[in-house]
């Protein structure tokens, strides 16, 4: 029978975890990540040679800002980053009040638009953007002060919990009251206090925040968050940080400081332009600053000895690990992750960067030796008769002398200038071949950037074949950030938000305040985020809406309001989706919904009068003549009588 596990052994477990898994050490993943942000930063590549060129192209750098710019605006050029669709008709009334719910998380409480942009960055040059969703409980500390406040006063300031004294004084004085009755002012002696109160409130949160790549831990044989056997956020956290988020002060003031100065080389590359010096260290003057690695680890562990291995999140904290901070039980991992070109069976796939690199290498070869070539073709350098030294042949600099030995070489007094012959015939085809490998790996092409001039000289549905080609690589990697990244985030922010918001919260949105209380709404709800990319694909699909527009329209005017074809709700679907494709927010400024129109009573009268069915006019027709026949009826038969007795009158006389 299983048995429980202990401090101790739930302390090494998660130690050798960590030291198994991907990220831990200076390995090989962290090594082509290094080395993807030094090519990204266009640093030297360690094989330059003094008094020769040094540049370094920065296609790799080109290639991620090229794509970036695209990438964002799939995802932020319109109101909504994404949608909840409901799974059942029960959900078909809080899908759009949860879709406008999540997305206000994502932009107004969080930084939604520098979240996506860090994400999408990590990922195209280190292969993963990784992204923490979390709900965090903040506690607002403010300091009041207050005076004269008689023994009710007082009483009633410090009912609440939340109010903590931290200076009071009291002194007999005059207190003056106005009598509701008469009106009249009294004074009477009383005592007064002064107070100097902390007013605590703690509120809830969902925060997203950015992931750096060094910082993430997972299991090497990982395929994806899913079936990782062990994740975890390795990250450094000051004393004061540790004991604002609850832990307590006697255990966070004996954990061990970062006195190792444990250098990453990820992390001090990122800083390499700003700061030399890498950091050193945790030591600080205040105890309250001191540095201690905090790792917060998620896997499947049986603590409770019953033979079932629950999902955990364990906090230890030191490095080596010496203190278990915290240990419960979790329903779902809080990462969501994204890579721009996954492969099969493997949790990291390929980034931009990793398609560039080696073309990066072989442009900046080219152009350096082809700067070389123009330094030494400017500046030749001669030969001259006479005695020579063999160190004049090996100094090279512009419009040197190399002195000749042999006299018969050249006739005396003479000079002879040594020709270098230029590169240019084979260098500029040799980057213009580097350049077509680039787009044709990347899908970043000169059409969709706007550099190629000669465009205009060609045919625009030929353009758009090309940049409809080279775009759809961007599109899947579109895709891929949007199914793996974006549409997980905001299914983690339904179910925090279902979980831990326990009472209505009033936001505003489209200039109205509207209540959201999650704690009926369904977490299960599916998420859809629409991907379109390109000037192109916009004006194709601006084509499309137009063609749609004019077929309602032509309906409306054919069939009339109340046909069953084309409603205004229809139309103002269409005219929404213009607008979000012109980048507008919203379409409210410039269209009325009929639906809101509708449930407020300003559309009764402005819409006319649906025609009514023939078939039913018919038969209402054909009542209104039965009744008019049978009102009649005994006049017409007292009529036909009359006339019956007329003709046998002028009969008999006949």
């Amino acid at each position: 029978m299983a048995k429980k596990l202990g401090e101790d052994e739930i302390l090494a477990l998660c130690q050798a975890q960590m030291r198994g898994a991907l990220g831990f050490l200076q390995g090989r993943l962290a090594q082509s990540r290094l080395k993807a942000l030094r090519f990204y930063n266009a640093e030297p590549y360690g094989n330059e040679v003094d008094g020769s060129s040094r540049i370094v192209t920065t296609e790799v750098r080109d290639t991620i800002e090229s794509a970036m710019p695209s990438l964002m605006k799939v995802f932020m050029s319109g109101d909504k980053v994404a949608q909840f669709d409901p799974t059942g008709p029960e959900d078909e009334a809080v899908a759009d009040q949860a879709t406008d719910y999540a997305n206000y998380i994502f932009t107004r409480d969080n930084d939604g638009f520098g979240i996506l942009q860090t994400a999408f960055r990590d990922g195209l040059i280190q292969k993963q953007g990784v992204v923490k969703i979390f709900w965090e409980e903040i506690e607002d500390r403010k300091r009041e002060t207050y005076r004269g406040l008689s023994d009710a006063e007082m009483e009633q300031l410090l009912a609440p919990d939340e109010v903590e004294v931290l200076a009071h004084s009291a002194e007999q004085g005059a207190l003056a009251q106005i009598d509701p009755a008469t009106g009249l002012e009294t004074v009477t002696a009383a005592t007064l206090h002064d107070l100097v109160v902390r007013r605590k409130k703690t509120t809830g949160r969902v925060r997203i925040v950015n992931v750096p790549p060094e910082e993430f831990l997972i299991s090497r044989r990982a395929t994806g968050l899913s079936d990782a056997s062990f994740v975890a956020h390795r990250v450094k956290k000051t004393a004061s940080q540790l004991i604002e988020q609850g832990y307590s002060r006697e255990i966070v003031e004996d954990l061990p400081g970062d006195d190792a100065q444990q250098f990453n080389e990820e992390r001090i590359e990122r800083f390499r332009a700003e700061d030399e010096a890498p950091e050193t260290g945790g030591d600080s003057i205040d105890p309250s600053m001191k540095e201690i690695w905090v790792t917060e680890c998620y896997l499947p562990i049986d603590v409770d000895g019953d033979g079932i291995a629950e999902l955990r999140k364990i906090t230890i904290a030191g490095d080596p690990a010496t203190k278990l901070l915290d240990n419960e039980q979790i329903d779902s991992l809080p990462f969501r992750a994204w890579t721009p070109i996954p492969q099969p069976h493997k949790f990291f796939g390929l980034s931009l960067a990793d398609l560039t690199m080696d073309l990066q290498l072989a442009q900046s070869t080219v152009v350096r030796q082809l700067l070389d070539n123009m330094y030494r073709v400017n500046n030749g350098r001669s030969a001259i008769s006479g005695k020579v030294n063999i160190e004049d042949m090996l100094t090279v600099r512009p419009g040197g002398l190399v002195r000749m030995t042999d006299p018969n070489a050249l006739p005396e007094g003479l000079i002879m200038p040594l020709v270098t012959p230029p590169l240019g015939n084979m260098a500029y085809p040799l980057l213009e071949f580097l350049d077509a490998k680039q787009e044709t790996r990347t899908g970043i092409t000169r059409y969709n950037q706007g550099l190629d001039a000669n465009s205009l000289n060609k045919t625009a549905s030929g353009i758009n074949t090309i940049t409809g080609y080279a775009q759809q690589r961007q599109e899947l990697i579109a895709r891929n950030a949007g199914e793996m990244l974006v549409a997980g985030t905001f299914k983690s922010i339904l179910a925090l938000i279902c979980k831990h918001q326990q009472e209505p919260r009033i936001i505003r949105l489209r200039n109205k305040w509207v209540p959201m209380d999650p704690r009926e709404w369904n977490d299960q709800m599916d998420v859809t985020v629409t991907v379109g990319l390109g000037t192109g694909n916009k004006d194709q699909q601006l084509g499309h809406l137009m063609m749609i527009l004019q077929t309602q329209q032509a309906a409306m005017q054919q069939l009339g309001p109340g046909n069953p074809l084309v409603d205004l709700g229809n139309i103002y679907n269409t005219l929404e989706k213009i607008c979000e494709n012109a980048g507008l927010k919203t379409a409210d400024p410039y269209f009325n919904d009929p639906d809101e129109a509708a449930r407020d009573g300003k559309l009764v009268d402005q819409m006319p009068p649906k025609p009514q069915d023939p078939r039913a006019v018919a038969a209402q027709g054909k009542a209104q003549a039965d009744v008019m026949r049978a009102q009649n009826e005994p006049a017409m038969a007292q009529q036909q009588a009359m006339l019956d007795m007329l003709g046998k009158l002028l009969a008999a006389k006949i």
